[in-house]
């Protein structure tokens, strides 16, 4: 926009960079304080925590226990509770060799707004070097088809940075309603979750479960219903509504992407569903295209 207003491209480009730096500091200057306060009780708290929720949890096996139940309710309840255990356990599991995964990669980090600078700046000189390849009466619907796949992709990083933020936002609420200690730690800590498809909300949500129960069994409860709605809502309209418009698709399109991805290729099909499957559709219309021409 401000290189189509007459600013020169390098400008354009360090401008939009300077915008970004003073947005980032904003928020580091007002925000991370609270939340390194936050951080800086949690860590000391932890011990005194932990008790709590070891002597909380012996009563409620204690209740549980002396609790007349016919034997087969016990034994569903239990195998409920074990089949709970283990997919918090996978999940957790998925999540910390996602970060690890991360990890590696952080260093060549560093490298990202060097090499978004130079693309940013010679980018009509890349399209204009590999249109320049093709017969001029195809290099319209190339140029379209690049355009289409570059907007799903971006569509669906902006789209995931957006849910990523109301559900942060959303659980940091709930927890200062409800009166939980670290709202907005446990807040950062949802978003973050919402990075990683099926296994990233439950990992998410479990810090702000445990908070809950360290409070009483009532905040648990509520905590825990807040949670259900928050990621129901997600699942039934923010997921198929918010990335359904960034990549161009249906929200029924998402939903069988999704189901598609993970049945087929697991977490990696789960991550990449979306996409890909936006990718896959402007494929074909550009194959369409090419046939009907």
């Amino acid at each position: 926009m401000l290189h189509r207003r007459g600013l020169g491209r390098v400008w354009a480009i360090l401008v939009v960079y300077a915008l970004i730096g003073l947005a980032a500091g904003t928020v580091v200057t007002l925000v991370l304080p609270s939340f390194l306060g936050e951080l800086a009780s949690l860590t000391d708290n932890i011990p005194r925590y932990t008790r709590v929720l070891e002597a909380r949890w012996a009563a409620w096996h204690r209740s549980y226990a002396a609790y007349p139940l016919p034997e087969t309710v016990r034994e569903a309840i239990d195998q409920g509770i074990a089949g709970f255990e283990a997919r918090s356990l996978g999940a957790v599991r998925g999540v910390v060799e996602g970060l690890l995964g991360v990890a590696a990669v952080a260093p060549f980090l560093v490298l990202v707004p060097f090499l978004a600078f130079y693309m940013l700046k010679d980018a009509e000189l890349f399209r204009r070097t590999l249109l320049d390849r093709l017969p001029l009466a195809e290099r319209p619907r190339w140029s379209q088809l690049v355009t289409d796949c570059s907007k799903v992709w971006s569509g669906f990083v902006r789209g995931q940075v957006t849910i990523a933020l109301i559900i942060g936002a959303a659980v940091a609420a709930a927890a200062a309603l409800i009166g939980l200690p670290f709202a907005l730690l446990l807040g950062a800590m949802a978003g973050l979750g919402e990075f990683v498809p099926y296994f990233g909300p439950v990992v998410g949500a479990i810090p702000a479960a445990l908070a809950a129960a360290n409070v009483s069994t009532t905040a648990l409860l509520q905590m825990l219903m807040a949670l259900i709605i928050i990621h129901q809502l997600e699942q039934a309209v923010l997921a198929p509504w918010i990335l359904g418009d960034g990549v161009g698709l249906h929200p029924l399109l998402i939903v069988f992407a999704l189901i598609l991805g993970g049945h087929l290729f697991g977490f990696a099909g789960l991550l990449l569903a979306v996409p890909v499957a936006g990718t896959l559709r402007a494929i074909w219309r550009f194959v369409a295209g090419h046939e009907a021409g």
